[in-house]
């Protein structure tokens, strides 16, 4: 796993293990909840360790590498208890590394995580505290409270987050916000205050699309009356998919000598990648799914029935699933170790990611190695194309998929350069 530089080093050091440990954020101008890694410097090497933690960029201290504590619109006694658990993370990989080193073994990053890792992560950020007054934002945080247990935590941190968006514009309003303020010019200005972060257009139609929810939940309470969304949309384009070649996933599935966790893992990724479920369905495969020649279960997010083929690779897999030799782990982790695999693999391809903002008016490219782009997603991105690659008709491939719209499937069909070259001579008669 390729080595990850920041430029300073401050925090905790322990001079009889020469051992600096820091933290830092992931990304520190995403518009949400980001992850906090720590880097361990010790013995001429730095090692880049996950925390489990997330926390937004504005809530963060960059200099002193702390959750903030004090300050208007900050959530003191969660961040305090998120710097307590950092605190305890850096004595224990202090205390860890310098047994390791005195018995001759320098410990890598994964055995680092298994010591130091909280007892309850922080996997999602807290609603803050509405101002005085604002009983619309503490409606909204009744609303997240409430629909908890039907939301995926991801689908909770997304409305978390907009209700973090919904709190810093009030404090430029300099007002308490009132249902009557949602107009289609409350709905302009909050949107250029987003892009002003600058925030991506696909986050701020999240965004928008929460505060529609929202609306919906006070409507039906009785808080405020139907509010006319009209007009409350934001233009975007949808992000790119960005599946395993044939090739790459052939490389994946013959790698040998991996730890253990890294084959485990990679198990969960070929069950994906092989049936094309959701990681929150995978997670979720009982015995009583396996229909032996093919997989029956509800899809978690659609609620409608996918039935997946039972490919012979994946056989032995589910035998080893079913067995409890398969150990579930978290979609984060997961996506973390399909970037490590894919970077054993060699799948580097420099690739390029397009990010929008200000409606589509500007664009930003990026160009990074694949692997870093590569998630537990990518298990049902691959499926669906090398499907479609194979001639798979389209109606097999959405019931396995559980796709109801057929646009939707066809943003998963990337015809490869060597696919069409292919079709094209086929179709020209220049096989030869």
């Amino acid at each position: 796993m390729p080595r990850f530089l920041l430029p300073t080093f401050v925090g905790h050091y322990n001079r009889a293990q020469m051992a600096t440990i820091s933290f830092h954020l992931r990304n520190r101008k995403s518009a949400e909840p980001t992850p906090i890694f720590m880097l361990l410097y010790a013995d001429g090497e730095q090692t880049k360790i996950k925390t489990g933690l997330r926390i937004h960029p504005d809530q963060w201290d960059v200099e002193g590498q702390r959750a903030k504590t004090r300050g208007r619109g900050v959530a003191t006694k969660v961040n305090g208890e998120t710097n307590d658990d950092l605190t305890g993370m850096s004595e224990r990989a202090i205390d860890y590394y310098g047994q390791q080193r005195r018995a001759g073994i320098i410990p890598s990053g994964a055995q680092i995580w298994e010591v130091i890792k909280p007892v309850k992560l922080t996997s999602a950020p807290v609603a803050p505290d509405a101002p005085v007054g604002s009983q619309v934002l503490a409606d909204f945080a009744d609303y997240i409270e409430r629909s908890k247990a039907k939301n995926s935590p991801g689908t909770t941190a997304s409305k978390l987050n907009t209700l973090w968006h919904l709190t810093n514009f009030c404090e430029t309003l300099e007002k308490s916000l009132e249902y009557k303020d949602f107009t289609l010019e409350f709905k302009e200005r909050f949107g250029d205050f987003l892009a002003a972060i600058p925030t991506g257009d696909s986050t701020i139609a999240k965004v928008l699309s929460n505060v529609k929810g929202f609306f919906s939940y006070a409507a039906e309470r009785g808080h405020t009356t139907r509010i006319d969304t009209k007009g409350w949309g934001w233009k975007f384009k949808e992000p790119e998919i960005i599946p395993l070649t044939a090739e790459e996933l052939k490389t994946i599935e013959g790698m040998d000598g991996l730890k253990p966790y890294l084959q485990n893992a990679r198990s969960l990724f070929l069950l994906m990648c092989y049936t094309g479920l959701r990681y929150s369905d995978a997670i979720r495969l009982r015995p009583e799914n396996d229909k032996r020649d093919h997989l029956q279960m509800s899809a978690k997010k659609t609620k409608g029935t996918v039935e997946v083929y039972i490919r012979k690779a994946l056989r032995p897999i589910l035998d080893q699933y079913f067995a409890g030799e398969l150990r579930r782990i978290s979609n984060p982790k997961l996506s973390e170790f399909i970037k490590e695999l894919a970077c054993l693999a060699g799948v580097d391809t420099p690739t390029q990611v397009t990010r929008y903002y200000k409606q589509t008016t500007i664009e930003v490219v990026e160009t990074k190695p694949k692997y870093e782009l590569l998630s537990c997603h990518t298990g049902r991105r691959t499926f669906v194309t090398l499907s479609i690659a194979r001639d798979v008709p389209t109606d097999v491939l959405m019931q396995a998929t559980g796709h109801k719209n057929f646009k939707t499937l066809q943003r998963y069909n990337q015809t490869s350069a060597a696919r069409q070259v292919s079709a094209m001579r086929k179709a020209w008669g220049e096989e030869d």
